[in-house]
């Protein structure tokens, strides 16, 4: 298990419980109980636990850890329905090749796909496959494989990010966990952030769909800085203290009334 890893266990341990002991926790991980304590020691210093005699209490922040995909899927389906029905409407056509990471944002435009003809496309997300199925007579599908996530029901690991880095696409979609423009746009999980980089590589121009409730939230990692990002697609509550950086990085920024 990669560093960045075992700390994001660590936070999801810790946070769940509310507490745990450093033996408890090198037990778990399978590591020796002096990482357990190295682990402990940068967590705090960023924020993300308390450390107390022998273990860790964890700390209030509701963007470090990440909630299940089918809670984050309910909220604020109206907003997420909005943003998928425009960057369909706006950037997917007949014959085109696009990617889709598994979120639960971007998963809604599967639902808006069904009238496409010849159009190829590939994600990491079970269910977004499970709505794609009612288009495989019209287009092509393409699934990564790979390990699945219970959290978020998406592949990740080492043969998803290999699969995304042999495709071409014109347009890859994303969105994210949180957004300032001091830290770029961050997700909670180094495996989905490592499948996404992979994405990014493979198409021509990278879309951000977020709701403005992202906004001035920050998870664990930066995923993509701002002008990693081509195009942003956002709603009309999204602040103009935010949005101005990101025009200014060479953003195209859409909101959606």
């Amino acid at each position: 298990m990669l560093p960045l890893e075992r700390r994001h266990a660590l936070i999801k341990f810790v946070s769940k419980k509310g507490s745990c002991s450093i033996p408890e926790m090198s037990e778990i991980l399978n590591v020796s109980e002096m990482t357990v304590r190295r682990d402990l020691k940068q967590l705090e210093e960023e924020g993300f636990v308390q450390r107390t005699h022998g273990g860790a209490i964890s700390v209030s922040s509701p963007r470090l850890v990440e909630p299940a995909f089918e809670e984050k899927r309910e909220s604020r389906q109206p907003i997420k329905e909005k943003l998928a029905d425009y960057a369909v409407k706006h950037f997917v056509q007949d014959n085109g090749v696009i990617i889709m990471e598994g979120g639960t944002t971007v998963s809604v435009m599967a639902n808006y796909l069904l009238e496409f003809y010849n159009l190829t496309v590939a994600t990491n997300g079970l269910n977004t496959l499970a709505v794609l199925r009612s288009i495989v007579s019209t287009c092509t599908v393409l699934g990564c494989g790979g390990i699945l996530r219970e959290m978020s029901n998406t592949f990740v690991g080492p043969i998803a990010e290999q699969f995304f880095s042999q495709i071409h696409a014109q347009y890859a979609f994303f969105s994210a966990s949180g957004f300032t423009p001091e830290t770029g746009f961050t997700d909670p999980n180094p495996m989905e952030r490592q499948v996404k980089l992979a994405m990014a590589q493979s198409a021509r121009k990278k879309i951000m769909l977020i709701d403005s409730a992202k906004f001035s939230h920050v998870s664990l990692l930066t995923t993509f800085a701002m002008r990693d990002i081509d195009i942003l697609i956002t709603d009309s509550e999204a602040p103009e203290v935010s949005l101005k950086p990101l025009r200014d990085a060479g953003v195209e920024v859409h909101v959606v009334k």
